[in-house]
C-alpha cells in the first residue's frame, strides 16, 4: 500500500510539472499574442484603445448569451493554446539554428566538451564517455556525415541522455528546473517582439518607431541570453552527470532503494503475521524443554531412590561346630 502511495504522488508530481510548463510557455504567451492581434485589429479600426472602450467591450459580451460568451470564451483558449505552441516551436527552430551554426554562442559542442576535459581532468573524464555510445556522437560529427541527417543535433541526445541517467539513477542531481526556466524565457520571445505591431499600428511616429525597435531589440537580446542558458544546461546536465559516476552516488542510491524494499518487506512480513508459525515452534520447543527438564528431575529421583536401596545379602549358613 505504501508503495502504491508512492508511485501515485511520483504521477502527479509528474503530471503537475507537465500542467505548469504547458500553461508558463504555451498558453500563457499564446493568450498575450492574441490580446496584442486584437489590440492591433482594434487599433486599425478605431485608431485608439483605453481602458473604458475596453470595459465596455467586455460589458457587451458578458450580457449576451451565456452560450455565446462560453463559445468565445473556448475559442479564445484554443487560440491562445495553438498559438503559442507554434510560436514556442518556432522559437526553438531559431535558437537551435544559431546554436548548430555557432553565432550564439560563438563555442561548438565539441570545443565545450573539450573545455570540460581540460577542467575536470581527461583522465576523469574520459573514462566515464567511453562507457556510454552517445557520447561518440561528438566525435563523429567532426569525422563523417552521418550524424547531420540526425533530425536534432548531437548536442540534444548527449544532454536529454544525461537528463533521463540523472532522473532514474540520482534523482537529486536532476536539472528539470533549468528546462522549465528556458521553456517559459523562450516562449516569450515572439510576445516581446510582437509588442511592435500593436505600437506601429497606432502611429508612425518616431516614439512609436522607438518603442517597436526597442521591443524587437530585447526580443533579440533575451535570445542570446536564453541560448546561453541552454548551453549552460547542457553543461551542467554533463557535469552532473560524471559526478554521480565518479561519487559513485548511483550505486550509493541503488543500495539505499534496497535497503529500504528489505525494510519494508520485513514490516509487511511482521504487520500479515507470518512470524505466528514462528511462534508457535519457540512455543514447542520451550514445551518440550520443559518436559525435558520434568523428565530429568524424575529420572533423578528415581536415581536418588536406587542409589538408597541397599543390596539384599543372602544370609550366612551356620556354622556347625
Amino acid at each position: 500500500m505504501e508503495t502504491a502511495l508512492k508511485q501515485t504522488a511520483k504521477l502527479m508530481d509528474h503530471v503537475g510539472y507537465r500542467t505548469r510548463l504547458i500553461v508558463l510557455s504555451v498558453l500563457f504567451p499564446g493568450f498575450i499574442i492574441v490580446c496584442e492581434g486584437l489590440a492591433a485589429i482594434w487599433l486599425s479600426i478605431h485608431g485608439t484603445l483605453s481602458f473604458d472602450e475596453v470595459k465596455d467591450l467586455a460589458d457587451f459580451i458578458g450580457n449576451k448569451n451565456i452560450v455565446l460568451v462560453l463559445f468565445l470564451s473556448l475559442l479564445l483558449l484554443a487560440a491562445s493554446f495553438g498559438i503559442g505552441f507554434i510560436a514556442r516551436t518556432f522559437s526553438f527552430g531559431v535558437s537551435d539554428w544559431l546554436i548548430h551554426r555557432g553565432h550564439f554562442p560563438r563555442r561548438s559542442f565539441a570545443q565545450r566538451m573539450d573545455h570540460l576535459s581540460e577542467v575536470y581532468g581527461e583522465s576523469s573524464v574520459n573514462p566515464v564517455k567511453e562507457l556510454y555510445h552517445v557520447f561518440s556522437l561528438v566525435q563523429r560529427h567532426s569525422t563523417t556525415a552521418a550524424v547531420t541527417k540526425l533530425p536534432r543535433p548531437a548536442e540534444f541526445y548527449i544532454r536529454e541522455y544525461c537528463k533521463l541517467w540523472l532522473r532514474a539513477k540520482v534523482p537529486s542531481l536532476c536539472t528539470d528546473h533549468t528546462e522549465i526556466e528556458i521553456n517559459v524565457f523562450m516562449s516569450l520571445l515572439i510576445p516581446m517582439g510582437f509588442v511592435a505591431l500593436p505600437i506601429l499600428t497606432a502611429g508612425h511616429g518616431p516614439f512609436n518607431i522607438g518603442l517597436a525597435l526597442a521591443a524587437i531589440t530585447v526580443s533579440l537580446l533575451m535570445l542570446g541570453k536564453i541560448n546561453e542558458s541552454r548551453c549552460y544546461e547542457t553543461e551542467q546536465a554533463i557535469v552532473n552527470f560524471l559526478f554521480a559516476h565518479w561519487e559513485r552516488l548511483h550505486t550509493r542510491t541503488a543500495r539505499a532503494a534496497k535497503s529500504t524494499k528489505a525494510t519494508q518487506a520485513a514490516k509487511a512480513r511482521s504487520g500479515n503475521g507470518v512470524q505466528k508459525p514462528a511462534q508457535a515452534v519457540n512455543g514447542a520447543s520451550a514445551h518440550g524443554r520443559t518436559r525435558t527438564r520434568n523428565g530429568g528431575a524424575l529420572n533423578g529421583l528415581g536415581g536418588t531412590a536406587q542409589g538408597q536401596r541397599k543390596p539384599s545379602r543372602r544370609p550366612e549358613a551356620p556354622i556347625n561346630s
